[in-house]
């Protein structure tokens, strides 16, 4: 799900049980190289919410999180930061939370 509006973020890690939130920059290699991996563990997770969230769209969410490298990767539980990850993943990092 591709983030429209900046005020909807919250309102998502608050109401999922689990959220990825994926930072990332249309320009940005590494992104283009894990979005495959993204669309396969949604089409497998179907319970799970994973939300992009483009930092040159919404380089105000950028500088609240404190993104410094694309593409980031945080991992929230019952509205919790659990884990995050920065730069290029393998699916297995997703899978594990």
């Amino acid at each position: 799900m591709e983030l429209t509006n900046s005020n909807d973020l919250e309102k998502l890690i608050n109401e999922n049980s689990v959220l990825i939130i994926e930072f990332y920059s249309t320009w940005c290699p590494p992104c283009k190289m894990v979005r495959p991996l993204v669309a396969e563990y949604i089409l497998e997770h179907e319970d799970d919410l994973i939300v992009s969230v483009n930092t040159d769209v919404f380089n105000d969410l950028a500088k609240k999180y404190h993104i410094s490298t694309v593409p980031t990767f945080f991992c929230y539980k019952d509205g919790e930061l659990v884990d995050s990850f920065e730069g290029h993943i393998e699916y297995e990092d997703l899978e594990e939370e």
